[in-house]
């Protein structure tokens, strides 16, 4: 893969070149995920439509759905995580 070793080979010259320079790259790539993160919630909260928050709980699942829902969500996501660390 060409493209992952010319990004191991700058991030190996840059921590090469000292930790000053290796903190200012990684403070500029931290802001970028920070504002990205913010950018991804003003939108998301100017897409809001109050209408579809009521109900909180839908009646015919209750909270027992919620927490069946929650646990499944969960659960596949560890299922997932567990099999990216084995592969």
């Amino acid at each position: 893969n060409p493209f992952a070793f010319i990004i191991s080979t700058a991030a190996i010259g840059l921590h090469l070149r000292g930790v000053r320079e290796s903190k200012g790259i990684t403070n500029i790539f931290s802001l970028l995920k920070v504002s990205l993160v913010i950018f991804m919630t003003a939108t998301s909260y100017s897409l809001l439509q109050p209408a579809n928050l009521v109900p909180v709980v839908p009646q015919e699942f209750g909270i027992g759905g919620v927490f069946r829902g929650a646990s499944t969500l969960f659960f596949g996501y560890i299922g997932y995580d567990e099999i990216c660390c084995v592969a």
